[in-house]
């Protein structure tokens, strides 16, 4: 049994209110695991535990035929804040002690902040989405749980863009192209330091006569700072309209902060999600689209 995939991801033992619990107990059919990532110093985590409290017992007093258990990852800085968070919460833990593999989890399922809610399927351990605070928040009856993750290049073929003077513009008119999905927001300070850099190389691109298209998917909090930052760029635009798209592509490419510019290539694979560092180091463009070097081409900039 130890050779199970979900007991090699949680190890053998997980921590209930009174004690512990054998992992092969939350195995089975139909069910899924919450990987809770949060920590008692984190707001963001003291304002959604309630949230995803008040979903977890809502999903489990219902009728349906899917099953639900979350597991609590601490990030806490000591046992004691491990204890007092998980104190009040109604689920599993992982041992605090387990640091080790607290830190695996992370990395395998490249969690870059919290809170996070990484949904899996307790029989395969696979992965059913790692967007799960934003579905809770989204989805908080689950009418659509578990929640299954979008080809993100779906989603932008499904999205009708907005060019500078307004006319719009089908995702399959740039296929082609390079293109680089710029997560922004004018409340953003280096944000707005970062995009006339971009502004002067994606001209600098276009001038050479190259593809390349670069599309702004905004995080601004209103339609008027949307329209006044969207107002100073040469580029394409997601409507802020369309909230679901802006909110669901960032959770799709693993956005952790912004600004962040995703570069793609001309089959919407992903070159380097390192945009920004590659603008301010190759502000010229020489090296643009930037894709992967072999190993011995690096520079020391890229060697630890």
């Amino acid at each position: 049994m130890n050779d199970h995939p979900v007991i090699k991801l949680l190890g053998d033992t997980l921590l209930t209110q009174s004690g512990s619990i054998r992992t092969n107990l939350v195995i089975e059919e139909g069910k899924y695991l919450g990987l809770y990532y949060s920590a008692q110093w984190c707001p963001s985590c003291i304002a959604f535990t309630p949230e995803l409290i008040q979903f977890y017992k809502q999903f489990n007093n219902s009728n349906r035929k899917e099953k639900f258990e979350i597991i609590y990852i601490s990030s806490d800085y000591g046992e004691k804040q491990f204890k007092e968070q998980f104190s009040a919460m109604p689920w599993l833990a992982l041992p605090f002690a387990d640091r080790n593999r607290q830190m695996e989890l992370a990395r395998h399922f490249r969690v870059q902040s919290i809170p996070a809610l990484i949904i899996i399927d307790s029989q395969s351990g696979d992965l059913i989405t790692s967007c799960g605070r934003a579905c809770v928040v989204d989805d908080p009856v689950g009418v659509c749980f578990p929640w299954p993750m979008r080809d993100p290049t779906e989603v932008l073929k499904e999205t009708t863009f907005i060019s500078p003077k307004g006319d719009k513009v089908s995702y399959e008119s740039i296929s082609s192209h390079i293109k680089g999905l710029y997560f922004s927001a004018h409340w953003c300070p280096p944000c707005k330091a970062f995009t006339p850099q971009l502004i002067k190389l994606y001209k600098k691109v276009q001038k050479l006569g190259k593809k390349f298209e670069i599309i702004f998917i905004s995080s601004d909090r209103s339609e008027e700072s949307f329209v006044k930052y969207f107002s100073t760029m040469p580029w394409l635009t997601v409507p802020y309209s369309e909230e679901k798209t802006r909110k669901d592509l960032p959770h799709l490419y693993g956005v952790g902060g912004i600004p962040c510019l995703i570069i793609l290539d001309e089959n919407n694979t992903v070159i380097t999600k390192e945009g920004r560092m590659e603008v301010n180091e190759d502000p010229e463009g020489e090296e643009f689209p930037w894709r992967p070097k072999l190993v011995d081409e690096l520079g020391s900039k890229h060697i630890s």
